[in-house]
This record gives structure tokens, sequence and C-alpha cells, in this order.
């Protein structure tokens, strides 16, 4: 309808005012499963929702003029998106390999579900996603051991001055629908916005992670988050006592 009635620049920057402003993208993160810990390869393999919302002003129309139609679905490929991605760093690699979507590493989300669009040019995009995470796992309390295990989103191609990631509600990741690890417990799951504003700060993130400047030159603003897990201690002391 929209897309049909007027020519859409899925390529255009969506906003449309100076392009010294950058564009607004709240995010939002669910954590549906905690499919593994894999601790002798130390990474995390987690099912969640990833919320995306921004605002394109070319999508926005008269319902008078289209049958009172006040919200569109629209497939990913026929609107601008934003290159938000998940950027994950292995350390203990001799060289480094981001993953990006998925565990088998694709650059895209499995499912490219649709764009809901309301007359205003608010874009709401919620693709589901398998995440694959690296963990620096220390089981030095094994049963009793607590893993912190970092995900990391930015834009890929877009820099702090082109793009500004806000956080759609709360600063934490979302529970609600969660499923409880047979194995883990989700002790807390905070979030934060972290800005890289200037070549050196990047440079700094570069050593700690082992990432050369020319692979994520681009990812100048990301949000972290973070997932603390405690195992489930029960079985593994039942057992103990078992052998006793």
């Amino acid at each position: 309808m929209k897309l049909e009635a007027r020519r859409h620049e899925k390529d255009r920057d969506p906003s449309r005012t100076s392009a010294n402003v950058p564009i607004i993208v709240k995010i939002a993160l669910q954590l549906v499963l905690l499919i593994n810990v894999d601790e002798k390869d130390q990474v995390m393999h987690t099912n969640v929702w990833l919320t995306l919302k921004w605002h394109d002003f070319q999508m926005r129309w008269n319902p008078v003029n289209y049958g009172e139609i006040k919200q569109i679905r629209v497939s990913p490929d026929k609107v601008w998106l934003p290159d938000i991605v998940f950027i994950q760093q292995v350390r203990y690699y001799l060289h480094f390999v981001i993953y990006f979507s998925h565990a088998d590493g694709n650059y895209e989300v499995s499912f490219m579900c649709n764009v809901v669009i309301n007359h205003l040019g608010d874009m709401l995009w919620v693709p589901p996603a398998i995440y694959k995470s690296s963990c620096i796992i220390d089981v030095e309390f094994f049963p009793f051991d607590e893993q912190v295990c970092t995900l990391v989103f930015g834009s890929w191609t877009y820099n702090e001055n082109e793009i500004k990631l806000e956080f759609e509600q709360a600063e934490w990741v979302d529970l609600s629908e969660y499923a409880p690890s047979s194995i883990w417990d989700v002790m807390d799951a905070p979030a934060s916005l972290v800005n890289k504003r200037s070549r050196i700060e990047f440079q700094v993130l570069a050593i700690d992670f082992g990432i050369d400047d020319m692979t994520i030159r681009s990812v100048r603003d990301a949000r972290h988050i973070q997932n603390s897990t405690k195992r489930r201690t029960l079985p593994f002391v039942e057992r103990i006592l078992t052998y006793d």
C-alpha cells in the first residue's frame, strides 16, 4: 500500500533532519532460553528476541487516504534497516572470530520476520536469533561456580554520529519469557550503553579483545549486555553423595 503508492528508497537515511543528527535506534533484548554453556570451548549458546525500534519519515501516511489503515507489516527487504549486529570475540585464539546472529556464523538472522510500521513512521522489528558468545569460564569452584558472559551489539557500518543506540525500556535483559535451564540459573542480567567516541578508545577495545582496526572500525556505539549465570548444584551434590 504505502510502498506502492509512493516510491520508498530503502537505502536512504530515514532521518529527515540534518545529516549531523544521528538516527535513534532503541534496543531491547529478551532472553528466551539458555541453550548451553560449553565449558571446554568456553562458549555460551542463547536463544533471544532482539527488539529494534526507529523512525522513518518516508513511511508516514494519512490513514484517511488509505481506508483508515494505521499499521502495516512489510518484508524487511523493502525498507531501511539499522545494521545492528551481534559482535563477539573469542579471546584465546591466534586469530579473532566474530559471530553474528547465529551459532553457525551467518551474517543474518535465520528468520527475517516482517517489520511492523504505523502511520506515524514508527518502525518495529523483532527478529529471533540464536547467539554464540564467548565466556571466560572458571571452574575452580565447580559445581558452585558462577560465570559471566558478555554480548555486544553495535552498528557495523554507522558510527556514533550517524546512529545512536538507546534502551527501549529498562537497562537490563528481559527475562519475562525465559525458560529456566536445568543446569544454570540466571542470577542477573544488567545492561549498559557504551559510547566509543574516539579512535583512541577504540584502540583500547581492540587491544582488550584482540581485534584490529580494519575489522570493526565502524563499531563505535555498542550496547553491552552481560549475563551472570550460576550452576544448579543439587544434581552434582546428589551424585557425590551417591558415590560416597
